[in-house]
């Protein structure tokens, strides 16, 4: 199923899952960000993209990266079954390929968070700044990496190759992608080897920027931790953003996030 509504939860479970997503225009004029899943009995499927707003037709990389991740998971899954690294590789590029072959009249770009659990065995992929967190017990921590120019800042600040009065010259450009879908080559993903094992009651959440611009982990991660019903945890996720926005008075984002429990 690809998301084609805004401000509308979608529920869906399996034998080892259940899944809420939620995604909202915000206040602006249109909405770039997607998500799509795919749920059997056993295994679960969900990607989210959040198109490039500074970039032309950031929309359509967002829907068409979603649809080609849908379209042709069953067939990469036949070829490559008995390994879901190589799978989940081969779906970011076909991706990547299908944004590319639409900046022939402009740059395109997408960010993408695409997550594979088969049983009880997680892997992911990641190109941009949406992120994944997984929160287990007391414990809420992101294992995606932004690759914006902020993690090339503190990465050379902490190996000592800047000052810190040179990382906050610089940290004003904190947040430009340095690398997204819709790049040719795509030299960077962002994947594990080894499967994240989930537990009974994990929850992995999926977003864009337009839920983490506005909530602190620390934020997050109380709203997690006081729903138990993952409808509910969405909806006050979106009900949290929309009051901060307002009373900061920013104007909101696209907003996208899935919320993923196992069983």
């Amino acid at each position: 199923m690809q998301g084609k509504k805004d401000n509308e939860t979608v529920y869906d479970s399996n034998d080892f899952v259940e899944l809420a997503l939620f995604t909202s225009i915000g206040d602006r004029q249109e909405q770039q960000d997607n998500f799509g899943y795919m749920l059997n009995k056993k295994e679960a499927l969900i990607v989210v993209c959040d198109g490039m707003g500074g970039h032309e037709k950031g929309k359509q990389a967002s829907n068409n990266a979603v649809r080609v991740i849908l379209d042709t998971y069953t067939d990469i899954k036949k070829n490559i079954d008995t390994d879901p690294v190589g799978m989940l590789n081969e779906l970011t590029m076909s991706a990547n390929r299908e944004v590319c072959a639409i900046n022939a009249d402009g740059i395109s770009g997408t960010t993408l968070v695409l997550v594979y659990i088969n049983g009880r065995e997680l892997f992911w992929n990641s190109v941009g700044d949406s992120r994944a967190y997984i929160l287990r017990g007391s414990k809420y921590s992101q294992f995606t990496q932004d690759q914006n120019f902020k993690t090339v800042l503190e990465e050379k600040l902490s190996r000592g190759l800047i000052s810190n009065e040179e990382f906050e010259q610089d940290i004003v450009n904190g947040e430009s992608l340095i690398n997204y879908l819709g790049m040719d080559p795509l030299e960077l993903i962002d994947y594990n080897v080894k499967p994240l094992n989930l537990e009974s009651n994990d929850r992995i959440v999926l977003m864009t920027d337009g839920l983490y611009k506005y909530l602190d982990e620390d934020n997050i991660f109380q709203l997690l931790k006081n729903f138990r019903n993952i409808n509910d945890a969405v909806n006050a996720l979106e009900n949290r953003v929309k009051n901060t926005s307002r009373q900061l008075k920013q104007s909101r984002d696209n907003m996208t996030v899935a919320l993923i429990k196992a069983l």
